[in-house]
């Protein structure tokens, strides 16, 4: 076979396959030129009803390594067009327009023969370098009810008129985000220095299939330096804010509020939050928030009142809580692990109210946009338990320390428990009673093992204390007086035990109060024995009925039973009864067994110089009935064989000794 037709037919066919390559190379570049420049606001016009137009200064593309990168692309929304299709009810109008600007867009590994040939825009990976966006939120405007409606019409705005968006991940850097209704301007939110990355996003029309999947993606993770929720005065600030879908959780490092700079009743502070469980549903205006656990380590909050207006000042209470962008929110569960509470009196005299080392947990709380500040919310939620290990209160004139150790309230059972009540003077007794310059009583006990059941929660959200039973076991209360100081010359109107408790501006009722195993020791010194008489009731068991000043009428009783051993000797009982609306108050007892005289000598001694030589009492019994003014009653002693000394104390040689003429006439009487 001659060579040279052989030859020259392996080049005229390698002539015409380099020809082929050559007009495919043209083809695909000149077309993918024109993908690139000429379709893509073709493809955003057309998908969203000319909404929206694309812009951008330059694209290059690196022909060997398939990428595209495209330099200050925008986005640019027509606000005009959509506020006429919302003045004419045009269901086509978006709830939500964003305005873009990309410095930098990267496009990598770009494969755009795939989105010539199938209309598949295909790539590994597309990073947005510095982008700005802006939200614009359209309140009155609602998405389509059907959720494939609405699907296909995102679907739709994304994709235009390709059949496929796929990327391994898109990765947003030092972006900045920022919300707004669109009519008032107001300021819904705001992030600095954020970054976004979203993990294998496919959007086709199969995407609503696939619940694996949010917003297209597999994962979309989130991360801010800074996010502000609301705008001037009236804002939250959040820091080190971080986001998972696939993990479903939030973690923030401190969030903020301050609402006094808005004229609103607090501000507070949470640190190292983390929330698990999160699922966010519906349109950016109008969304459902359900949380599942949430931790935080370290909380605060402070709340603004005026004592001059009754120490409620401006609560707050009844106000709308769900304003802003959320409809419905639901939460699992809340542990705050540290917990501090202050409330803040602005009015003269100002004193605060500080609560610290507490902790908190809340079950199953969920609100919708009708709930307010107000005690239904306690109807909200499952559980609400919260913990203070100890409470320490201040008196006003600094006389006294009040200690709350351990205290416990829990909505789910209705109850508050607390394990100690603790009254702490300042000073001792004798510096006590030189500071007072007047004969008054110095109190020192505490109480033990309370348990406060059958609480009406609602009303105590209201700030009321209506309780059915209080119980508390082994307690003391000790008192002191010095009578050798002036006695008090002031009169004791308004100040028995219930007429305090009737100029209680709170509202308190408590049907039943019961304190057993409890010791009571009243305390005297006498400047002419220059000793101390104790009069001692040990092992007491008291019982309280209808403890009140609420709805109070003309005839209600608060009654007290008591039994006792007197000096831890002679059991005694008895009663009182205080008349809640009237001055009038009655007091009586009796000691029903036979006890020898010279046993009371411990407190008659110091404290009248009289002392009991020998005698038997067969029984005792007193009753009495006061009022603002005096008191009158009897009391009632049979005794055998009493022999009584009076006497004087010979302070030389700190001895008693008896006087002989006052107890020869008192013994013959």
């Amino acid at each position: 076979m001659d060579a040279k037709p052989v030859y020259k037919t392996v080049l005229i066919k390698a002539l015409l396959i380099a020809a082929v390559i050559l007009a495919a190379i043209f083809f695909y570049r000149y077309n993918k030129y024109s993908f690139v420049n000429k379709k893509a606001n073709k493809i955003i016009t057309t998908s969203t009803d000319s909404l929206y137009r694309v812009t951008y200064d330059s694209i290059v593309l690196d022909e060997l390594g398939g990428d595209l990168y495209i330099k200050n692309v925008r986005l640019i929304p027509d606000t005009i067009r959509q506020a006429l299709l919302i003045k004419v009810g045009d269901t086509s109008a978006s709830p939500v327009m964003l305005e873009v600007l990309i410095p930098e867009l990267r496009v990598i590994n770009f494969r755009s023969a795939k989105a010539l040939l199938s209309k598949k825009l295909q790539c590994n990976k597309i990073e947005l370098v510095r982008p700005k966006v802006a939200m614009y939120l359209f309140p009155g405007q609602k998405p389509p009810k059907d959720e494939a409606k609405q699907g296909q019409a995102l679907y739709k705005q994304i994709l235009g008129n390709l059949k496929l968006l796929q990327a391994d991940s898109i990765l947003v850097k030092e972006a900045e985000f920022v919300g707004m209704d669109f009519f008032t301007k107001e300021i819904k939110f705001h992030t600095f220095y954020t970054s976004v990355v979203l993990d294998d996003i496919r959007i086709d029309s199969t995407y609503n299939k696939d619940p694996s999947r949010t917003l297209y993606c597999k994962d979309i993770r989130f991360r801010t330096d800074k996010m502000v929720l609301g705008e001037n005065n009236n804002k939250a600030e959040a820091t080190d804010v971080m986001f998972s879908t696939k993990l479903k959780i939030l973690y923030a490092g401190r969030l903020t509020y301050d609402g006094y700079k808005n004229g609103g009743f607090f501000k507070g502070e949470l640190k190292r939050l983390a929330i698990k469980g999160i699922e966010l549903k519906g349109p950016l205006d109008e969304s459902t928030l359900k949380i599942g656990e949430t931790e935080l380590e370290a909380g605060s909050i402070e709340l603004a009142s005026d004592k001059n207006k009754g120490g409620g000042g401006n609560t707050g209470r009844g106000k709308q809580i769900l304003t802003g962008w959320l409809k419905e929110f639901s939460l699992e569960s809340l542990h705050i692990k540290n917990f501090s509470f202050k409330k803040k009196a602005t009015g003269k005299p100002a004193k605060d109210f500080a609560v610290a080392n507490s902790s908190l947990l809340l079950q199953n709380f969920a609100i919708d946009s009708s709930a307010t500040l107000d005690g239904s919310l306690v109807k909200r939620m499952k559980e609400l338990e919260f913990y203070n290990k100890l409470l320490v209160v201040t008196s006003e004139d600094k006389m006294y320390q009040y200690r709350f150790s351990g205290f416990k309230f829990n909505t789910r059972l209705r109850e508050i428990t607390l394990k100690e009540f603790a009254i702490k003077p300042a000073l001792s007794e004798a510096a006590f009673a030189r500071q007072a310059k007047i004969q008054t009583d110095r109190f020192e006990g505490s109480l033990k093992n309370i348990i406060c059941s059958d609480i009406n929660l609602e009303r105590m959200m209201k700030g009321e204390f209506i309780i059915n039973t209080v119980s508390t076991s082994n307690n003391y209360i000790n008192v002191y007086r010095d009578i050798s100081y002036p006695h008090d010359s002031s009169l004791k109107v308004g100040k028995y035990p219930h007429q305090i408790l009737s100029n209680l501006k709170v509202p308190v009722k408590i049907n039943s109060f019961v304190a057993s195993s409890t010791n009571v020791e009243y305390k005297e010194r006498n400047a002419r024995s220059e000793s101390s008489g104790r009069v001692r009731f040990i092992n007491s068991n008291i019982n309280i009925n209808n403890i009140s000043n609420v709805d109070v009428k003309k005839d209600d009783k608060c009654t007290m039973n008591f039994t006792s051993r007197f000096i831890d000797r002679i059991p005694i009982k008895g009663s009182f009864t205080f008349y809640l609306n009237q001055d009038k108050f009655q007091f009586g007892g009796s000691v029903s067994k036979s006890f020898e005289g010279a046993v009371l000598n411990e407190l008659l001694i110091p404290m009248s110089l009289m002392r009991i030589d020998k005698g038997n009492f067969k029984n005792v019994s007193f009753s009495f009935t006061g009022g603002n003014y005096n008191a009158e009653g009897k009391l009632a002693a049979e005794y055998d064989n009493l022999k009584l000394s009076f006497l004087r104390k010979d302070l030389e040689k700190n001895k008693y000794k008896k006087k002989n003429s006052m107890s020869l006439l008192a013994n013959l009487l």
